[in-house]
């Protein structure tokens, strides 16, 4: 561990510290010479301190996380919309073979219409 690290970490938790963390992750130091210079450290939010090379690295794989995430979930909601449309198909599927089995089913129940043939010998 080099030293600049070993007094970053010994002034962590202390008010006067001449150590500050910007936005990006980069300790910065105040001196009384050169006023606010770069440590050659980051510090990620969960506290964990990097060198420069490992957190380009780190942050390379944050990024990684993200796009396999945002590929995870667009492959969800494609697999969604596939399920949603297998199940509307059914859906249709049902119901069209619903109203053809009622129509069997009416035709079926109505009196047959056949015209009865009179053989019969009518009067003169």
């Amino acid at each position: 561990m080099s030293d600049v690290l070993r007094r970053i970490i010994s002034f962590q938790n202390k008010e006067d510290s001449p150590f500050s963390k910007e936005s990006d992750g980069r300790i910065m130091e105040l001196t009384a010479d050169e006023g606010e210079r770069f440590t050659g450290y980051y510090q990620a939010d969960d506290g964990t301190f990097y060198t420069e090379k490992d957190w380009i690295e780190h942050q390379r794989q944050i990024e990684l996380e993200r796009l396999a995430e945002e590929e995870y979930q667009a492959e969800q909601q494609r697999l969604s919309a596939e399920r949603e449309a297998r199940s509307l198909k059914t859906k249709a599927l049902i119901a069209i073979k619903k109203r053809k089995s009622q129509r069997a089913n009416s035709t079926a129940s109505l009196p047959s219409k056949k015209k009865s043939q009179d053989y019969s010998i009518a009067p003169s």
